[in-house]
């Protein structure tokens, strides 16, 4: 991200006092909701002598044990589960007169998976014994893939509260910063989450990251690159979240957390089925005085802040073939704009005198007063409706129509952000945003001999609003000019679509997947001309089983990745460079990237699996964004072109039921050159300059490394990071120190205690490094990781099982 170094030009500080909206958000969605990237698990059931038997029964079971599907095998020997989500399951096989057999097996967004079982004589089984916990195989996937399930999400410190943008951060590939946001492989043309197999459109504040917890997640898949042509649209990175369900049994938690800067959480689950419907509610609020990692480690100034959250699911299967889904969350924030104590006023008696610049060359943040309340304030609410039917045993159609609003307000309190103790020529804007998403996919898979073809289509109507009011300051008086405010509307709306066909053809060990997808978007703002932009993206990938513990994937594809329209004209509004008679330019285009990458995956025994990606990328207009004031309010703009290069090793252990592991380390380079659009948010020097250079979201060097031991009722999970320092620097060409940070949770569950409950304890930076996300460049000024914080959670179970 290069930014505008010039005070001037930096960002002001914001005031909102909006009352919190009411929702409800009601969902129906089938026992295990089928996400559309759904996938193929096949095989055959072979007696003693390897001879397929007929008519053996195939039952398919979840991670929570229930039973999803079941089949009688063909002559053949052969059954077919097509159209099941991704995620972790049991797949076993009974035959008359016959002893059972299982499988425990990961199966992978549209991957097939061939599972062959033995139904055995009694006589030609000694004994049966399970076997312990082991490292999955390696996905048979032609791209990077990671995939969470809910078990390894709960020893996370701070357990099933944890947001998924600091699960991501645990990730190769990604790199996260002091407002939540994760970047991916030198990537910031955004994240892509589909929940339940259905597209979030994009966030005022990036609130939908922030809104689902941990607790609320069954599994979690990320895809970080090689994506199918079936995504289209924010390409950094794709989260597919399947979200937990009913079960026969009523289950839930109720849980309280608190802990460090006042932090207190409560927060409640439950679920239940009545008759043909299920039912998945889950809500909390928090308040802290530490919203967001501030400007000063100590002493923290105007960083108070409340959220609140609410998820509400039921489920219902209309016949054995249909079924409709529902779905709906709520989100609100609402937090103080940190003030960063270091900034001292100027001294009106000496008005040569000037803030010196940093270490790195940074010039100052303009000074706030102590005095000022700048806040911001945001709403999300999100709703789907999915119609999921069955055609026959091997295909499926989807149609899911959505809405989603997003609310963001921005406000400056001018009379103490432009009093006595302001920089001359001292501005401030309030900015209030709205946007309304009204969109539909359609999606249609089936299998024919070895191929599963999947077509598609999406669509997005936005219609945005940006309401803005610009204040100056009078030097001579020495407070708000009131007289000269200057307020203005921006209206924007835009209709993004998509289409694509894609084959994934499976023989013996060898895996193709290819496809090709057109994406179109229409951008028109009130006051500026239309925008319509197309974009052809075919893509390939292979993946090859060399043996059945190793897999290669290869993939080579293009990506084409439109801008946020609605953020054109934020920047210039709140930084005041646009004079409010005028209309905001809109000259922003999409990125085209040729992307390529080779990877490997492999157990090295039933206890290790390591893995290693190569990947490269050149772009066509690349997008980067600018970060308004210490807020998530974002603007869009392009160099001309971009390049990207990286390495990524992993490895994942598991030795019984006592220990589990992971590390992983990411090497990239990600640099643009030349500024080509949203040129109002540069100085001419910036513009001027045609040098290749590192982009302040992409970090050299990041590696994570994690550890859970269990025993009985009791775990401990140590996370620790490393961090090589985002760029800073007037020209992005120096960077912050390097960092380590580590943190931990102990928990321990009183199971023949009165209520059951379960104790928790997360450290958080343990070891109380103060390390800098960023020094003094750009909008966002200084941001530093919190300090050292522990936190209390009480757990309570609900009914049956938590």
């Amino acid at each position: 991200m290069l930014c505008d170094r010039t005070p001037g030009r930096r960002a002001q500080r914001a005031l909102a006092r909006l009352t919190p909206l009411l929702s409800l958000s009601i969902l129906f969605t089938s026992a295990r909701a089928h996400a559309t990237t759904d996938a193929v698990l096949q095989g055959t059931v072979y007696d003693e002598v390897q001879r397929p038997i007929e008519g053996a029964v195939v039952v398919l079971h979840d991670a929570g044990g229930v039973t999803v599907r079941s089949l009688a095998t063909a002559k053949d020997g052969g059954y077919v589960f097509h159209g099941i989500p991704f995620g972790d399951y049991t797949v076993e096989a009974s035959a008359p007169d016959r002893v059972e057999n299982h499988q425990h097996v990961r199966v992978m967004s549209a991957e097939t998976q061939t599972i062959d079982l033995y139904c055995l004589l009694p006589r030609f089984v000694s004994h049966v014994v399970e076997r312990p916990p082991e490292v999955k195989a390696p996905p048979r996937a032609t791209g990077s893939v990671q995939s969470l399930d809910r078990a390894a999400l709960a020893t996370l410190p701070a357990g099933e509260d944890r947001a998924i943008t600091d699960v991501l951060a645990t990730q190769a590939g990604f790199v996260g910063d002091a407002f939540g946001n994760v970047y991916v492989r030198g990537n910031h043309a955004n994240v892509q989450y589909q929940l339940d197999g259905v597209p979030i459109p994009d966030s005022v504040g990036s609130l939908f990251a922030q809104a689902l917890p941990v607790r609320l997640i069954q599994n979690l898949e990320i895809l970080t690159g090689g994506m199918p042509a079936e995504f289209g649209d924010r390409l950094a990175a794709v989260v597919n979240v399947s979200t937990r369900h009913a079960s026969s049994t009523p289950e839930g938690t109720a849980q309280v957390r608190y802990g460090s800067f006042q932090t207190v959480e409560p927060s409640l689950t439950y679920s239940r089925t009545l008759g043909p419907v299920g039912v998945f509610i889950g809500g909390s609020v928090s308040s802290s005085e530490r919203a967001l990692d501030a400007p000063s480690i100590t002493p923290i100034l105007h960083d108070d802040g409340e959220t609140a959250r609410l998820f509400l699911r039921l489920d219902a299967e209309l016949t054995p073939r249909d079924r409709v889904e529902l779905f709906a969350s709520y989100a609100y924030n609402h937090f103080q704009i940190p003030i960063d104590p270091t900034v001292v006023p100027l001294d009106p008696a000496h008005p040569e005198l000037v803030r010196p610049v940093d270490m790195y060359g940074n010039a100052s943040a303009p000074y706030v007063p102590h005095d000022t309340d700048a806040t911001e304030t945001e709403h999300e609410l999100f709703a789907t409706a999915s119609w999921v039917h069955r055609i026959s045993e091997r295909a499926q159609l989807q149609v899911a129509p959505f809405y989603k609003v997003s609310y963001g307000a921005l406000a400056s309190d001018p009379a103490h952000a432009l009093g006595p103790l302001a920089d001359p020529g001292a501005t401030t804007s309030d900015v209030t945003r709205r946007a309304d998403h009204l969109g539909a996919v359609l999606h249609f898979s089936t299998s024919v001999g070895g191929h599963h073809i999947k077509a598609g289509a999406q669509t997005d109507y936005l219609l945005g609003s940006t309401d803005f009011a610009l204040y100056t300051r009078d030097d001579a008086a020495r407070a708000w000019n009131m007289s000269a405010t200057t307020p203005g509307t921006d209206n924007t709306s835009a209709i993004l679509s998509g289409a694509y066909l894609q084959d994934r053809w499976d023989r013996g060990p060898l895996a193709v997947q290819m496809g090709v997808r057109i994406d179109e978007q229409h951008v028109a703002l009130a006051s500026s001309p239309s925008s319509d932009q197309v974009g052809v993206s075919p893509r390939l990938g292979v993946s090859l089983a060399a043996t059945p513990d190793v897999s290669l994937h290869a993939f080579a594809g293009v990506l084409w990745q439109p801008p946020a329209p609605l953020d054109a004209g934020n920047a210039a509004r709140v930084l005041g460079v646009v004079p409010a008679s005028e209309s905001v330019p809109y000259d922003v285009t999409p990125e085209t990237d040729l992307y390529g990458e080779l990877g490997v995956d492999g157990r090295a025994g039933a206890h290790l699996r390591l893995g290693a990606t190569g990947w490269g990328r050149y772009a066509w207009n690349q997008l980067d964004d600018v970060a308004i004031g210490a807020t998530n309010l974002i603007a869009n703009y392009n160099f001309r072109n971009g390049r990207a290069v990286g390495a990524e090793g992993r490895a994942e252990l598991v030795v019984g039921y006592w220990l589990s592991a992971f590390a992983n380390v990411s090497w990239e380079i990600a640099q643009g050159q030349g500024i080509a659009s949203a040129k109002f948010l540069f100085t001419p020097s910036d513009l001027a300059n045609t040098a290749w250079q590192t982009l302040d979201h992409a970090q050299t060097l990041t590696a994570n490394a994690g550890a859970t031991v269990r025993e009985r009722s009791a775990s401990f999970t140590l996370l620790g990071s490393y961090g090589s320092g985002l760029r800073t620097g007037a020209g992005n060409d120096q960077t912050v120190p390097a960092h380590v940070r580590i943190d931990a949770t102990l928990q321990y569950a009183f199971r023949d205690v009165p209520l059951h409950p379960t104790v928790a304890i997360d450290i958080v930076n343990l070891l109380d490094a103060h390390y800098a996300f960023r020094i003094a460049n750009g909008f966002v000024g200084s941001s530093y990781a919190a300090p050292r914080s522990v936190f209390l959670r009480l757990v309570f179970p609900l009914g049956g099982k938590s």
